[in-house]
């Protein structure tokens, strides 16, 4: 996408791949993970939590099993967010509207550690909710532990992942996890998903 912006820049650009240790993110999986969305990463707002939120909502309208685990650091673990308002009241709606959610119970919110590989033990769908990104990483954290990624239309996502994972809706999405977690599906998604990571 940059390159295309910038064509005279091609003679002088280098594509440099982000590497995974994919050997450590096989960790054994949870047996319900299927019911199981991930978010790794809330802040700043540009990662757009809100929209998992909302996903997990139109997936509990049908089946009240599903969760969304959140890891990492909040807004109140990053000084320099005070001097940002705009993120600020994000922020502020955001943890509001949970509050007063007919689903907060079926969100949890992990820390920030070391653990990532063994937190994907448990996820069966990461999720890409952002509005930008580079390449995130997350997403090919996930795959390689078998998460299968359902991944915003974020400019240049089709580029780099698979474009069956990518969504436009919060109502597609919706749509492309109940495809996915039929558990033939899944078995057969989770396996492309770290076959294209490898």
């Amino acid at each position: 996408l940059f390159l295309e912006q910038f064509p005279h820049l091609v003679s002088k650009s280098e594509v440099i791949y982000n590497l995974i240790d994919t050997a450590a993110f096989q960790q054994p999986e949870e047996s319900n993970s299927t019911f199981h969305l991930g978010l790794l990463g809330m802040i700043p707002k540009l990662k757009a939590p809100h929209l998992a939120v909302e996903i997990l909502e139109a997936l509990h309208t049908q089946d009240d099993r599903f969760r969304l685990f959140i890891k990492g650091k909040q807004a109140k673990d990053y000084p320099w967010m005070k001097q940002k308002v705009m993120e600020n009241k994000y922020y502020e709606a955001f943890y509001q509207n949970l509050a007063e959610s007919r689903i907060s119970s079926a969100i949890s919110f992990d820390p920030f550690d070391k653990e990532v590989a063994a937190w994907y033990g448990k996820i069966g769908f990461i999720l890409s909710t952002s509005e930008v990104e580079g390449s995130h990483q997350a997403v090919a954290e996930g795959m390689a532990s078998g998460a299968i990624p359902i991944i915003r239309n974020w400019p240049g996502a089709e580029d780099i992942y698979p474009t069956r994972y990518i969504f436009e809706s919060v109502e597609q999405a919706v749509a492309l996890i109940h495809q996915f977690r039929q558990p033939d599906r899944y078995r057969q998604e989770a396996k492309f998903a770290q076959d294209f990571d490898r």
